[in-house]
């Protein structure tokens, strides 16, 4: 079919960032048995809780990200997408679909998703940002102003640990009607960042992301998920440096 027909409209590629407020776009997402395990593990289902995402060009990984940023998040303007999107996801896998429809019959219940995209200079400032934007659209404003405060000096791998703390402590300790149970950071593009971090030859940064992934591996007071998105493996992107490296 040609979507550029009447009644088709054209569909434009998805970027995380950029959709996180429209989950519009979204709405012709199509779940597949191969994106099922990728839902379950970023979304905090598994024992697990750090993970390479691997997939060629093309396989849906940014729309799946985006699709579960909604589904965590659970926000209302998004809940008639993802109810469609579920009845989809029913005839590929009922386990995700009864993690999907208990969420989104719940208006209490949201997450928060650290969304991040290809490469990155600082990664407490990305991080900062990116968590500030999520409370903001889960309309938790003053939490939101405290994140903006610590990312004015948030720094490097410690600054970014420093405000998933204050996400942690502040979801489990908080007596609004608003209840955070997870924290999901989705990397879209990660393999831009080992990229620059290739070309730049500072392959000591990839140790920020070890220490990202050991942080979420750890036990939480509520579930925190790592999921770099790649096309093709680490290795692969880092065979321009040393074997030690």
């Amino acid at each position: 079919m040609d979507e550029t027909q009447p009644g088709n409209p054209f569909l434009r590629a998805i970027n995380l960032e950029y959709d996180a407020d429209a989950p519009e776009r979204i709405a012709h997402y199509q779940p597949t048995g191969k994106a099922v395990e990728f839902l379950k593990c970023v979304s905090g289902e598994t024992s697990n809780r750090a993970f390479f995402v691997i997939a060629p060009y093309g396989s849906g990984k940014s729309i799946g990200a985006t699709y579960l940023l909604h589904l965590i998040e659970n926000r209302s303007s998004a809940r008639p997408v993802l109810a469609s999107i579920g009845e989809r996801l029913e005839h590929v896998s009922p386990e995700m679909t009864d993690f999907a429809q208990n969420r989104i019959s719940q208006d209490n219940l949201h997450g928060i998703v650290i969304a991040l995209e290809g490469a990155i200079q600082d990664i407490g400032e990305a991080v900062g940002r990116a968590a500030a934007a999520s409370l903001r659209r889960l309309g938790l404003k003053l939490r939101a102003r405290q994140v903006d405060k610590l990312t004015l000096s948030a720094s490097g791998i410690q600054g970014a640990i420093q405000i998933i703390d204050y996400l942690v402590q502040s979801a489990t300790h908080s007596t609004a009607k608003t209840r955070i149970d997870r924290i999901a950071i989705i990397w879209d593009e990660f393999g831009r960042h080992v990229e620059q971090i290739v070309r730049s030859g500072r392959p000591d940064r990839l140790a920020d992301i070890q220490t990202l992934a050991e942080y979420a591996a750890r036990p939480q007071a509520l579930p925190v998920t790592f999921g770099p998105i790649m096309h093709q493996g680490l290795l692969q992107y880092a065979a321009g440096i040393n074997q030690t490296a």
